[in-house]
């Protein structure tokens, strides 16, 4: 049986861990978490009038919910680390829907084997993805999911005006269900760059990658080639990342098809409590790359983000994605809208299609001991082969009660509802949970 590899990298980050956390809120920003490892643990009971999302309504389910999310963030001149992660256990009370654990995970981890010179990479992320994105994300269409990256990067002359880089990758993707999601990618890449590396540097850079899936391997397996010219640079107040080129995909059975590439990334921030990020993309992409440029946003996978179905296809990706992050003395909020568009090769025309949408998180401090927080989520999903659409709206609020400075207690409510224009894929469920939570760790 195949291991999930979320499981491995825990245990990475575990034995590279100094020891050290608290939980980031959902609308934290992420270059302002604190250092160390800090972790919240809950107990939560929570009860659904619909927990299959069918129409009419199905049966209600009453859970028991046990919870650990943790941050590790660290800065030295050996080990850098960015994570973010929430491990999850499901049981239901009324024994009407089987037990579920579940595991979100945002990993990046540098290790300078020779600082300045030589780096070994750590990256995984693990997400909870539905089978078919067209069903509703209920128990029986949910699954765990994870990609692992790592490998070495060797800089030659660091310093100076010219320099090189050298770069090997081994990526492996795993999901409970959707097995033509599994398989395993190398990647080589040689780039030379011009400019200093603490303001700008230009590169010219060439890529393969050997691309080998454990279930239908003859008609998805293929060797990418990619060509790109980048730009890059990083100040106190700015980064951005832009890269163009081209790529072409060999199939084993002698397709070859070739696309444009282009990828924009720009983070700004002008001052201490606002944070501006925008990702555009254009490229040839298929679910286990997409996956990996999660990873740049440094924040836990998200329910409605307008993913792709999981499997081995390969398709044509536009994407953008928007993000501002805002914090006050008493109140935070960020705002996420995205626009997805897939239009897929060879045989899978019939997965063609487009999700656009967003969210609004918020938390405001009433006053040292309370707190309430929201979160408004959209989506419309439309699909080209049959013209359907689905729009669907997640509304969250709670509040929370801290009694100490380790101890609190929150109630919430939560309400999802979808319109489609297919018969009988309308629902809607309502949720009312209580937690109790304990924070700890340490900088």
């Amino acid at each position: 049986m195949r291991m999930p590899r979320h499981v491995l990298c825990l245990a990475v980050l575990a034995a590279l861990a100094p020891g050290s956390a608290t939980p980031q809120s959902r609308t934290s920003l992420p270059e302002r978490a604190a250092e160390g490892f800090r972790y919240a643990a809950e107990l939560s009971l929570a009860h659904s009038d619909n927990r299959e999302r069918l129409n009419p309504k199905g049966p209600s389910d009453t859970l028991f919910a046990p919870r650990l999310g943790f941050t590790w963030f660290h800065a030295g001149s050996r080990l850098e680390s960015r994570v973010i992660g929430e491990l999850e256990y499901l049981h239901s009370l009324r024994d009407r829907f089987g037990d579920e654990s579940r595991t979100r995970l945002s990993a990046q981890v540098d290790w300078a084997l020779a600082p300045q010179r030589l780096y070994w990479t750590f990256q995984d992320y693990a997400a909870v993805e539905p089978v078919n994105v067209r069903a509703p994300r209920a128990p029986s269409n949910l699954q765990q999911t994870n990609v692992l990256v790592t490998g070495p990067s060797l800089w030659i002359k660091p310093e100076g005006l010219f320099s090189g880089q050298l770069e090997a990758r081994y990526a492996n993707s795993y999901a409970e269900v959707n097995k033509t999601f599994e398989g395993d990618r190398v990647m080589a890449a040689a780039r030379a760059f011009y400019g200093s590396e603490a303001r700008r540097r230009l590169g010219l850079g060439i890529e393969e990658t050997r691309v080998r899936y454990d279930i239908a391997s003859t008609l998805h397996d293929h060797d990418r080639q990619d060509i790109v010219l980048q730009l890059v640079g990083e100040s106190a107040r700015l980064d951005y990342s832009a890269r163009i080129g081209r790529s072409r995909i060999d199939f084993l059975d002698g397709d070859r098809p070739s696309a444009g590439l282009a990828q924009l990334g720009i983070g700004w921030r002008p001052d201490d409590d606002n944070l501006f990020r925008v990702d555009v993309l254009r490229e040839l992409s298929d679910a286990a790359r997409d996956f990996t440029f999660q990873l740049q946003r440094n924040e836990l996978p998200r329910d409605l983000r307008g993913h792709p179905q999981l499997g081995a296809e390969l398709y044509r990706i536009r994407s953008a994605q928007v993000a501002w992050r805002r914090r006050g003395p008493h109140w935070e909020w960020s705002i996420d809208p995205y626009y997805r568009d897939y239009e897929y090769l060879r045989r899978d025309a019939t997965l063609d299609n487009r999700a656009r949408g967003g969210s609004v998180d918020g938390t405001y401090v009433i006053n040292p001991v309370l707190s309430i927080s929201g979160r408004l989520a959209v989506e419309q999903r439309s699909f080209r082969v049959d013209s359907r659409r689905d729009r669907t709206h997640d509304l969250g609020v709670s509040l929370e009660r801290r009694f100490s400075r380790r101890w609190a207690v929150r109630v919430g409510f939560d309400h999802s509802i979808r319109d489609s224009n297919v018969p009988r894929a309308d629902y809607e469920e309502n949720v009312v949970s209580v937690a109790l939570i304990f924070r700890g760790g340490r900088g």
